[in-house]
Protein backbone atom coordinates (compact mmCIF):
# COMPACT_ATOMS: atom_id res chain seq x y z
CA UNK A 1 0.00 0.00 0.00
CA UNK A 2 1.27 3.22 -0.96
CA UNK A 3 2.43 5.58 2.07
CA UNK A 4 0.81 8.91 1.95
CA UNK A 5 0.51 11.45 4.50
CA UNK A 6 -3.39 10.72 4.84
CA UNK A 7 -2.80 7.73 6.99
CA UNK A 8 -1.04 7.77 9.46
CA UNK A 9 -1.05 11.30 11.81
CA UNK A 10 0.92 12.36 15.16
CA UNK A 11 -1.01 14.23 17.37
CA UNK A 12 0.50 15.22 20.86
CA UNK A 13 1.79 11.15 22.35
CA UNK A 14 -1.02 9.21 19.84
CA UNK A 15 -0.71 7.63 16.18
CA UNK A 16 -4.16 8.17 14.17
CA UNK A 17 -4.58 5.18 11.36
CA UNK A 18 -6.68 5.94 8.70
CA UNK A 19 -7.93 3.58 6.20
CA UNK A 20 -10.80 2.59 3.86
CA UNK A 21 -13.73 0.90 4.93
CA UNK A 22 -13.44 -2.73 2.44
CA UNK A 23 -15.30 -5.59 3.41
CA UNK A 24 -14.03 -8.93 2.21
CA UNK A 25 -14.09 -12.18 4.03
CA UNK A 26 -10.95 -13.46 5.37
CA UNK A 27 -9.45 -16.89 4.15
CA UNK A 28 -10.65 -18.89 6.96
CA UNK A 29 -14.62 -17.71 6.19
CA UNK A 30 -14.79 -16.96 10.06
CA UNK A 31 -14.69 -13.37 10.16
CA UNK A 32 -15.13 -10.13 7.93
CA UNK A 33 -11.81 -8.18 7.27
CA UNK A 34 -13.47 -4.62 7.39
CA UNK A 35 -9.93 -2.74 7.42
CA UNK A 36 -6.58 -3.73 6.67
CA UNK A 37 -3.72 -2.36 5.85
CA UNK A 38 -3.05 -5.99 3.79
CA UNK A 39 0.95 -6.42 5.01
CA UNK A 40 3.58 -4.12 6.94
CA UNK A 41 2.66 -0.33 6.21
CA UNK A 42 5.54 1.94 7.10
CA UNK A 43 5.55 6.08 7.43
CA UNK A 44 8.21 8.18 8.90
CA UNK A 45 8.46 9.80 12.44
CA UNK A 46 10.90 11.71 13.89
CA UNK A 47 13.82 10.31 10.92
CA UNK A 48 12.62 6.64 11.63
CA UNK A 49 10.58 4.63 9.84
CA UNK A 50 7.93 3.13 12.11
CA UNK A 51 6.13 0.01 10.65
CA UNK A 52 2.28 -0.71 10.81
CA UNK A 53 0.42 -4.11 10.35
CA UNK A 54 -3.46 -3.81 10.73
CA UNK A 55 -6.81 -5.36 10.65
CA UNK A 56 -10.06 -4.66 12.03
CA UNK A 57 -12.35 -7.43 11.72
CA UNK A 58 -15.91 -8.56 12.61
CA UNK A 59 -17.03 -12.44 13.25
CA UNK A 60 -19.01 -13.89 10.57
CA UNK A 61 -21.89 -14.56 12.63
CA UNK A 62 -22.28 -11.19 13.95
CA UNK A 63 -21.62 -9.54 10.47
CA UNK A 64 -24.35 -12.08 8.64
CA UNK A 65 -26.70 -11.16 11.25
CA UNK A 66 -26.32 -7.63 10.95
CA UNK A 67 -27.91 -7.66 7.79
CA UNK A 68 -24.83 -5.94 5.73
CA UNK A 69 -24.05 -7.05 2.44
CA UNK A 70 -20.38 -7.01 1.30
Amino acid sequence: MANTNKQFEIKGNEIIVRYPIAPVKSGTGKSMTIASSRGKDTFTHDGKTVSVNFNAYVSIGEWEDSGIKS
